[in-house]
């Protein structure tokens, strides 16, 4: 069994408002900021895996400061391990700083199927 330990995927609507994100997410524009940085949504790392051989794959988004992008990128994860069981583990997203939203969003993550934490973004905005 090959298994890929480090994908980032993205939403739609995330690859959409990439330039609005870069402007809102310092750290997102330093990695994505430039439109040859890739970005994948789980069908196209879905495809990636195929075309490689990869049996399984452990996804997460990005270590977004606001936390808001965290839940939003913490539904598509679990909409993906939902979607494809076996095939994709997901670990959520969570701001650090922002303490009890922090682990309140840890909670609902964990407890809708997610397997752990995949990215944190302590240094913040």
């Amino acid at each position: 069994m090959i298994v890929d330990a480090h994908v980032h995927i993205f939403s739609r609507e995330a690859i959409a408002a990439r330039d609005r994100l870069g402007l809102q997410e310092r750290y997102f524009a330093v990695l994505y900021g430039s439109p040859k940085a890739a970005m994948a949504t789980l069908e196209e790392a879905l495809q990636s895996m195929d075309q490689s051989g990869v049996d399984v794959s452990v996804v997460s988004g990005f270590g977004w400061s606001d936390m808001g992008l965290c839940r939003q990128e913490n539904d598509y994860l679990l909409e993906a391990v939902r979607r494809y069981p076996g095939r994709v583990v997901g670990l959520g997203t969570v701001n650090p700083l922002r303490g009890a939203e922090a682990e309140r969003e840890l909670a609902r993550f964990l407890d809708a199927g997610l397997s752990g934490i995949g990215e944190l973004m302590p240094d913040g905005p």
